[in-house]
């Protein structure tokens, strides 16, 4: 096993610098801008570490936008680490929808990979609006359908769930906001009764929340659309959602 120091002056393996990079930035990086962050020589031992850590469960191997880049291309996405403390045993309230249990790492709160935002936002959404809800694809105009993260079982509830953050290098995430902006004109061109977009309550170092500049930058667009600041709880039943409203007024949404 290759060893050398990361950034803080520990030697580390090269494993654990690539694993504790993509935790510590909340990125999704692909293993070329993996190799330029790290320094690890050659390009192929990148790739060769990701694959490994992805068969042992520890990060997610998925085509989405690089946080460095902006390619369209395999990213690395962290994950709970499975061999950590189970969840606690829930207990379902009368109408409630208990969510399957995450692990967490002790660092919490870490990145999900989009599935796992998706599923702890569709149990809030389903307990709180007392509905299910599930990927579909709804008619945006023209004969043609975009696939909504969540719409509820009666198309009256439509969300789409976005986990954004600053660049690692606290620069604006152009890209991003682009994806963002179009979400919500994809939001115009349907009949829903709420639409919502979720974002990860997500901090940086010396940074106003991402969702908060985009909101004040660009609230002349949302027009009907909710914005939810979706808080995570190592207890899924007490995660939350702080709401940024037209009217300056912010609403805190439980379970």
């Amino acid at each position: 096993m290759h060893y050398r120091k990361g950034n803080d002056g520990v030697t580390m393996s090269n494993r654990d610098i690539i694993l504790n990079t993509i935790r510590k930035n909340h990125e999704f990086y692909c293993d070329e801008c993996l190799q330029k962050i790290t320094g690890i020589q050659p390009h192929q031992q990148v790739n060769s570490i990701c694959n490994k850590l992805a068969k042992q469960g520890k990060l997610h191997r998925e085509r989405r936008i690089c946080s460095c880049c902006q390619k369209h291309i395999i990213v690395n996405i962290p994950l709970f680490s499975p061999d950590i403390s189970p969840a606690k045993t829930q207990i379902a309230r009368p109408n409630e929808i208990l969510p399957d249990p995450i692990t967490f790492d002790s660092e919490f709160p870490l990145t999900l990979s989009a599935s796992q935002f998706e599923e702890r936002v569709s149990h809030f959404a389903g307990n709180y609006f007392k509905k299910r809800f599930a990927e579909h694809a709804l008619d945006i105009g023209s004969g043609k359908l975009h696939r909504f993260d969540l719409v509820s079982d009666d198309n009256s509830v439509v969300i789409e769930c976005k986990s954004y953050n600053w660049t690692s290098g606290g620069n604006y995430p152009s890209g991003k906001v682009a994806t963002l902006k179009e979400a919500l004109f994809y939001f115009q061109n349907i009949n829903a009764d709420k639409k919502i977009l979720a974002m990860h309550h997500r901090e940086f170092p010396n940074k106003e929340l991402l969702i908060d500049v985009f909101f004040r930058q660009n609230r002349q667009i949302f027009r009907d659309v909710e914005i939810w600041d979706f808080i995570l709880s190592e207890n899924p039943l007490e995660d939350s959602a702080r709401v940024l409203t037209q009217g300056n007024e912010i609403l805190r949404l439980t379970q």
